[in-house]
């Protein structure tokens, strides 16, 4: 009986740690460098237990922010709470497409192909970002900003080729909240019951011991 409470104590105390550096999310900061100083940076999360290829739906959360020499250029978050699972599989202006295996976007096909990207094309303000089989660009307020592309697709002859400069850097998770990666996870109940049976245990254990010295006096 003695062995069981300790044990169920153990147990609990040993999951609870547990708790304290899981995380349910996996962040990933996106980075981008375009011609004539535009750029791009942002961040998306998706569930941890996902594998593979994802795509729009599968996000938790996005948002992305252009550049030009430093200077904002405006931003962009897809939307959240209420509707947001209808606007992500509805939505044509929101085309994402992410390899979680090798932590790359895809790239190389149409912007509004499974192997592209369009973040907010089209649309009447904010920032947008596009992937296509030619070239990676911007647009801001809804215009397309021709002297931001580089060209990375063979269909482009005219030009020299480069590589894509778009990236996903994942951020290592933590408890900690100053780390955006980080996700504190509240125990789950069936936890707390366990850890706190044992809990209940050993002090009816030590109740009965009390009670049994009292007796003998």
């Amino acid at each position: 009986m003695k062995h069981s409470m300790y044990s169920g104590i153990l147990l609990g105390v040993i999951c609870l740690a547990n708790f304290s550096t899981s995380s349910h999310a996996a962040s990933y900061k996106i980075s981008w460098t375009g011609d004539n100083g535009y750029a791009m940076a942002g961040k998306f999360e998706h569930a941890d237990t996902l594998t593979g290829m994802i795509n729009g739906t599968h996000l938790e959360n996005f948002s992305i922010e252009g550049f030009q020499n430093n200077a904002s250029l405006g931003r962009w978050d897809m939307p959240s709470g209420e509707g947001t699972s209808s606007f992500r599989e509805s939505a044509s202006s929101f085309n994402f497409n992410f390899d979680t295996s090798k932590g790359t976007f895809l790239t190389g096909g149409r912007s509004d192909t499974p192997s592209g990207q369009l973040w907010n094309i089209p649309s009447d303000g904010g920032f947008g970002f596009f992937s296509g089989n030619s070239a990676q660009g911007v647009y801001v307020n809804g215009e397309h900003v021709g002297t931001s592309q580089i060209f990375i697709g063979s269909t482009v002859t005219t030009v020299g080729l480069v590589p894509s400069t778009l990236r996903a850097d994942r951020i290592p998770n933590g408890p900690s909240s100053n780390n955006p990666g980080g996700t504190v996870v509240n125990p789950e109940p069936s936890t707390i019951l366990l850890f706190g049976t044992g809990i209940g245990g050993l002090l009816a254990y030590r109740l009965r011991k009390q009670r049994r010295s009292t007796e003998l006096r």
